[in-house]
């Protein structure tokens, strides 16, 4: 007002009949809070003296304080006031001040002319202020510019980007009094605010914030604590799956020094997804604060519907003004489960160790983060190795390492049954067995039927060893072959395996070649290991040689003769027996027969 009354006690100015007077101005007041660290800031008042030291006169500074354009700074010196290149504010500019302590400035002065102030903007990034006396709505308030795609506007908190075509799209709606903002464009050009179109009042909702679910996670971050921000525009899956809750949210971590020796983990930005009609997505604008270029950064992400926190696949490093994804092409965020949750439920339990089971068989797929997550081995592969893993993880086994040579199986095919001799060792196996299509078997198996075969998987989904013995039994064994074999401990560590081949029953073969001179080969085969006798005679039933006499392990076996007797002689032509007794467990067996030696 243009008046001046001095307070004087009791006392009266003007009466109903001679009334004083008081003249507005078209000066305004403005009240500005600065909280304590950074704030991003511009001024929509002029007055005849905009330095610093007049503007920022009545504040509690401190030697710490500084104030920033886009080219030049200041910092304020007790007792000097603001010492530097820049030194008065400039209505098209936007500012970094950063104090020590919290403030509020009043501020008196004329509303800057919009019409008549324009602001020039360079291709690149411009410190823009914001000169209207109210808030507008972003695409009015840009709408002077020649904008491109992936052209950026953003302030402290929000920021949008410029799509041709449809405009700008993001977490900043509206362009808000006395707040700075960074404008990056592809084209220079001239700002000019507009009058009164899409103006509305203060006392609106301003930019969109999504509602927060009940149950959401405590995570805050503080703008004021950091300098500078980047931007992260993109959609979050969980297992392959788009996030279009508006109460999900992202949040990105950076670990810091607790100041105990030690680090904590500090949250850098938040974000939940916003619906792009124009696009029909939903889309997150996370803007990430910083004070060091190089910060690592890690994500989590709340999925509310299912009241859980999802660890997330990607990282990244801070860069001030860095810009990650577009509304176009956005960035990926990745929901990475606990190492084995397949299901993507939160929990590990048998639905797990089926799902792997069944992609292992072939009879599911798995989508990339979900074969990461089964690949307990971390080697490349799911396999019977990862599945022991697996089940020792939802049953809470404690892996127990051995310093002991590991053993080798020995996979044993005798007649309809394969067997396996381990020591006990064996927590799974999978196989492609060819040619068969079906088997008897007592152990907990999974299998699936190919053109080929059968493709199975034994484990014990309660933890349970593959014991020794026969683990299953086909008709026609022998005749098929296997592929493809792995076997497991349980410790999820590969054992190495060798394949025997057992006779069914005890066997004498026919000599050959037959009649021979003067060598001969005896076939024999023995189902279990035994005490054999192989003894040759001459037709009065005297012994000429003896061949075996002692301990053979069960299996297929062979024994030359070369006509030579017990003494070292050459016997004389004619006819022999040779006769084969054996004794093994509960079983004997005896067996003779002729062959004939010619010269």
């Amino acid at each position: 007002m243009e008046e001046n009354y001095l307070f004087e006690a009791n006392s009266t100015l003007g009466t109903p009949t001679t009334p004083v007077t008081i003249t507005a101005t078209s000066q305004i007041i403005a009240h500005i809070d600065y909280p304590s660290g950074w704030t991003w800031f511009s001024m929509n008042l002029q007055n005849n003296n905009m330095g610093l030291n007049s503007v920022f006169a009545n504040l509690n500074l401190t030697n710490s304080d500084i104030i920033k354009d886009q080219t030049s700074y200041a910092q304020y010196v007790p007792g000097a006031g603001w010492v530097g290149p820049l030194s008065e504010l400039n209505n098209q500019s936007m500012y970094l001040i950063n104090m020590g302590n919290a403030n509020t400035l009043e501020m008196i002065g004329y509303a800057v002319n919009v019409e008549l102030d324009t602001i020039d903007v360079v291709s690149g990034w411009n410190w823009i202020g914001y000169t209207p006396q109210l808030s507008i709505e972003v695409n009015a308030a840009l709408s002077s510019l020649s904008s491109a795609t992936g052209d950026i506007i953003k302030s402290q908190f929000f920021y949008a980007q410029y799509v041709e075509g449809i405009g700008w799209l993001g977490s900043l709606s509206y362009m808000n009094t006395e707040l700075g903002y960074m404008l990056k464009s592809l084209y220079s050009g001239e700002l000019l605010y507009p009058f009164t179109e899409g103006q509305r009042s203060e006392e609106e909702d301003q930019n969109y914030m999504p509602p927060l679910a009940e149950n959401a996670p405590s995570w805050q971050v503080n703008p004021a604590s950091f300098e500078h921000n980047m931007t992260i525009t993109g959609t979050g899956f969980i297992n392959d799956a788009h996030i279009d809750n508006p109460m999900d949210m992202i949040g990105a971590f950076a670990m810091v020094d607790d100041g105990a020796a030690g680090y904590t983990s500090e949250c850098r930005g938040i974000a939940q997804p916003i619906f792009i009609e124009a696009l029909d997505s939903w889309t997150f604008f996370m803007v990430v604060y910083g004070n060091t270029p190089g910060d690592e950064l890690e994500f989590r992400l709340f999925d509310a519907g299912a009241d859980y926190i999802w660890g997330v696949l990607e990282s990244i490093e801070f860069n001030p003004n860095n810009e990650l994804g577009t509304v176009l092409e956005p960035y990926s965020w990745n929901a990475l489960p606990q190492i084995g949750d397949v299901n993507f439920d939160g929990d590990l339990n048998v639905l797990d160790i089926v799902t792997t089971i069944q992609y292992v068989l072939g009879s599911t797929t798995l989508t990339d983060i979900q074969f990461m997550t089964a690949d307990l081995t971390g080697d490349g592969f799911v396999n019977v190795l990862d599945i022991v893993l697996l089940v020792n993880e939802v049953l809470g086994v404690t892996l127990v390492r051995s310093n002991s040579e590991p053993v080798e199986v020995e996979l044993v095919i005798q007649g309809n049954n394969l067997r396996i001799k381990s020591e006990n060792t064996v927590a799974g196996l999978q196989m492609d067995i060819l040619g068969i299509s079906e088997f008897i078997s007592s152990v907990e198996n999974y299998t699936r039927q190919t053109e080929a075969g059968l493709k199975v998987v034994f484990v014990s989904t309660e933890g349970s060893l593959v014991n020794d013995g026969v683990i299953f039994t086909s008709e026609g064994l022998h005749e098929h072959s296997f592929e493809n074999v792995l076997i497991s401990d349980r410790n999820g560590q590969e054992l190495s395996f060798a394949v025997k081949i057992l006779p069914g029953e005890f066997a004498l073969s026919q000599n050959y070649p037959n009649p021979f001179n003067p060598t001969t080969i005896i076939n024999f085969g023995l189902p279990v290991d035994s005490e054999v006798h192989l003894v040759i005679y001459d037709i009065m039933g005297r012994e000429v040689a003896t061949l075996v006499d002692g301990f053979m392990e069960a299996g297929y076996h062979k024994q030359q003769w070369n006509s030579l007797n017990n003494e070292g002689k050459t016997v004389a032509n004619g006819m022999y027996l040779y006769q084969l007794t054996t004794s093994g467990g509960d079983e004997s067996f005896s067996s003779v027969k002729k062959m004939v030696l010619l010269k």
